[in-house]
């Protein structure tokens, strides 16, 4: 088999091989330096990408799927509350018209921000795929630069931290008595 032109093998430059074929050193630390940036940038994309697949594992010791859907549950009626959506329309398997599709994008987006739940779980609260959880909540998060719905989001999300963590003071007291 026939070695492609210099010009289109990766890594090269008009002499041959990075690092390599019958190249001066002048050639040699050029093609080094550029090949390392490429794996420099190659290798950030992948730590981004790990990075992402490690906060979509769930944790064995926080894993209770009932209190993952009341938590996704609580989120959506405060989004339904708010955005006079009904949270059935919310749960629909259709997308719905832009107004419901947006308070499920926001019902989503608090289910992730405001309780820690992976975009998996979300996706299996709410009946989509983790894919569109994180398209919901990336939609959402480029949204917040509104100052009114950054101001609604950040006390609706300030409310479930409490309402939850009053909750879980409430069931610790009880079940010691």
């Amino acid at each position: 088999m026939q070695r492609p032109p210099a010009s289109r093998r990766p890594f090269s430059c008009a002499h041959g091989m990075a690092g390599g074929d019958k190249l001066g050193p002048a050639y040699n630390s050029l093609d080094i330096g550029i090949f390392s940036c490429i794996l420099s940038v190659e290798l950030a994309e992948w730590r981004e990408r790990w990075k992402e697949h490690i906060m979509n594992m769930l944790d064995p010791k926080t894993d209770d799927p009932v209190q993952h859907a009341a938590l996704a549950r609580l989120a959506e009626v405060a989004i339904a509350a708010v955005t006079h959506v009904p949270a059935e329309t919310l749960r629909s398997p259709r997308r719905g018209r832009r107004p419901i599709a947006l308070a499920r994008q926001m019902a989503m987006y608090l289910a992730h921000v405001a309780f820690g739940l992976t975009f998996t779980r979300v996706g299996i609260c709410f009946g989509r795929d983790r894919t569109t959880v994180r398209h919901a909540c990336a939609l959402i998060e480029d949204r917040r630069d509104d100052p009114a719905l950054e101001f609604g989001l950040s006390a609706l999300e300030a409310g479930l931290r409490a309402l939850t963590g009053a909750l879980t003071v409430t069931a610790r007291v009880e079940g010691r008595s």
